[in-house]
């Protein structure tokens, strides 16, 4: 069954001062940000979510913090995963970000979800499409024209491993067959995908995962039953097969991963990007990295976890952002 989603798209929220565009890049933050929900009971909210001590102070300190994060980053389109819903990126906007030049931003949630993604922008998509994803969250594309050059980001938010991950996988998969769909109808687009899949594509597995590397065996079997092939080299990108970033040993990264579960870290925050971003003509993928800041790490180095108990930390993500360069012709 389809799922079903509410389309709180509050686009556009315009300022009477337009942003500076520089046409020689285009840069894209992407960070899950863990929970992050207004202090307005709305029924929507998990079951155990109180405002006993999380009021609207302890609110504004961590819309802050996060928004210090945006503006080091500094970059001209950030997605994010598990904000309440659009209200909370008006506050982003409204208290911080549009003196930085962010002026847009909208934001999807399902139906019967508690959390939504969600994006804020330096420039004005020419489009915005909603993608239904069986079983799943939506996929949100946001669509730019940039010195006459097509971009199309793909964010999203994989379904939670915690269930167990056998049992939850064909929502990711699901996830993964519409990605593949969506950018196989986008052959004139530099395809970003950006968001949180909830899945590492280095962990190989024996079953067929939504995510998979080209160069594992029975890769393009599993391609032909709905898996999303990604790839270290930019040698191996034809057809639907996407660059990560986070698989190539030759890119030095910041940190080993994104997201930390039993001391192991994981890349469950992705930057997947297609063949036109390296094809030598126009925009092309220039950098890529991990935000692991010390305003955001344990003493340990690992994602500093909101916990609204003690209404300390952040996130239990670190962010991550990818960048293209234009080629000067």
């Amino acid at each position: 069954m389809v799922a079903f989603f509410l389309l709180s798209l509050c686009l556009l929220f315009m300022s009477c001062e337009q942003p500076q565009v520089f046409e020689e890049s285009f840069k894209i933050a992407s960070w899950n940000v863990e929970n992050l929900m207004d202090t307005t009971v709305d029924g929507s909210e998990y079951e155990d979510f109180s405002l006993s001590e999380y009021d609207y102070d302890a609110y504004r300190r961590r819309l802050k913090i996060i928004c210090d994060v945006l503006d080091d980053i500094n970059s001209d389109v950030i997605v994010l995963q598990e904000i309440e819903n659009s209200n909370v990126l008006k506050d982003m906007v409204d208290l911080y970000l549009s003196r930085k030049g962010y002026i847009y931003y909208g934001a999807i949630k399902e139906e019967d979800s508690a959390i939504a993604i969600g994006f804020i922008s330096k420039i004005e998509p020419i489009n915005i499409t909603v993608h239904s994803v069986e079983e799943a969250r939506s996929v949100l594309s946001l669509d730019y024209e940039i010195d006459n050059e097509l971009i199309r980001v793909l964010t999203f938010h994989g379904k939670s491993q915690l269930e167990g991950f056998e049992e939850t996988e064909y929502k990711r998969l699901n996830l993964s067959k519409t990605l593949k769909r969506v950018i196989n109808e986008s052959q004139d687009y530099n395809i970003i995908c950006m968001g949180d899949f909830n899945e590492d594509p280095s962990v190989y597995t024996t079953i067929q995962t939504a995510l998979y590397d080209v160069e594992k065996e029975n890769a393009f079997y599993f391609r032909d039953k709905g898996s999303l092939l990604v790839s270290s080299s930019i040698y191996n990108l034809f057809q639907d097969i996407l660059y990560s970033p986070q698989l190539d040993i030759n890119l030095r990264k910041n940190k080993k991963g994104t997201y930390v579960y039993k001391n192991i870290w994981y890349n469950f925050d992705l930057a997947l990007l297609n063949s036109k971003c390296f094809d030598l003509l126009g925009f092309e993928f220039d950098d890529f990295n991990i935000y692991g800041a010390q305003k955001i790490s344990t003493s340990t180095g690992v994602p500093y976890s909101w916990n609204i108990k003690s209404l300390s930390g952040v996130s239990d993500h670190f962010p991550i952002y990818v960048s293209l360069k234009k080629i000067k012709k």
